[in-house]
Order: C-alpha cells, then sequence, then structure tokens
C-alpha cells in the first residue's frame, strides 16, 4: 500500500479538497499505520498549542551578554600577557647574550633595551594594524570562497612548503657537511 501521499497531507496539514478528505478518511479506517501518525500529531499539535512559552527569567540577557564580554576581555588580557612575557624573555635573553659576546655592550644595555622595546613596540604596533586590515577580508573571504577552494590552497600550499624544504636540505649552501 502507498502511504506517501497520505503521510505528506497528515503532516503537512494543507487544506485538502474534498476528494482528498474523503481519500483520506477512507484510509485511516484501514490503516492502523497512517491513524496512529494521524493521532500522533494531533497530540502534537495539541501540546504546541497547549504548553506556555517558556521565558528567561528577569535579567538573563544581561548577565549573559556580561559573562560574554568577561570572556572575551579575559581572552585578550591572557594574549596581551602572552604575548609580553615572551618579548620581555626574548629581551632579556638577547640582550643576556649580546652582552657574553661582547664586553663593551654591557655598557650600553640600557640604551639598547630601550631601542629594542621601542623597535618592539613599533612591530607589535604594525602586526595589529594588518591585522585590523586582513581579518576582516579573512572572514569575508572564507563565506564567499567555496571550502574545497579553501582546502586545495591549503594542500598546495603545503605541498610548495614541503617540496621547498627538501630543495632547502639538498643544498649544500644551507647545511654545512663535516
Amino acid at each position: 500500500m502507498n502511504h506517501q501521499p497520505f503521510e505528506t497531507w497528515i503532516l503537512l496539514e494543507t487544506k485538502l479538497t474534498p476528494a482528498q478528505n474523503r481519500e483520506l478518511l477512507n484510509h485511516l479506517r484501514t490503516c492502523p499505520q497512517c491513524r496512529r501518525l494521524a493521532q500522533s500529531t494531533r497530540e502534537i499539535t495539541h501540546l504546541f498549542k497547549t504548553t506556555p512559552t517558556p521565558y528567561p527569567l528577569p535579567g538573563f540577557t544581561t548577565r549573559w551578554k556580561r559573562r560574554l564580554n568577561q570572556k572575551e576581555q579575559g581572552k585578550k588580557n591572557l594574549i596581551t600577557w602572552v604575548t609580553l612575557s615572551t618579548l620581555t624573555l626574548t629581551v632579556i635573553l638577547t640582550m643576556i647574550s649580546f652582552s657574553t659576546q661582547i664586553p663593551s655592550l654591557s655598557e650600553h644595555f640600557p640604551q639598547l633595551l630601550t631601542a629594542f622595546i621601542s623597535l618592539t613596540t613599533r612591530w607589535i604596533t604594525f602586526i595589529t594594524s594588518l591585522q585590523n586590515i586582513f581579518s576582516p577580508l579573512f572572514r569575508v573571504g572564507i563565506k564567499l570562497i567555496p571550502s574545497t577552494w579553501i582546502f586545495a590552497f591549503a594542500i598546495s600550499l603545503s605541498g610548495i612548503t614541503i617540496a621547498w624544504l627538501v630543495t632547502l636540505s639538498k643544498s649544500n649552501s644551507f647545511f654545512i657537511r663535516r
């Protein structure tokens, strides 16, 4: 027995012509499966109509937005502290290595440290500016470019990088053989 048109009529709850309505009622008298489906559909419709709409507690949206902002601010703070800690450690290690190699550098350590921090700050500003420029372009590009093209690009870039590394490792000018 073909249940498809009857199931469609039951589930879509559309207005039926008198002939379709008679045909559906005759089918429901003879088919227990479609009769159970129609009864379940009526019960679910009744539940949807009689169940009250749940509303969030007062202040839920405000609390949720505040918590979301706190999480975002926490992530930004973590990134800032990790970046500053890494840069500070890099500066200190660089200065220590310079001061052990060349004794005269220890005399000029404060000036070198100031210059290095200034240069690092400029680079961070430059990289942040680039991020502010390319981040929206990247977000829009990801939505516009099909995922197959993105995967193909990533795989191609990986292949080119591996080929470059293999070529570089075979080069006599990169590794000194003893």
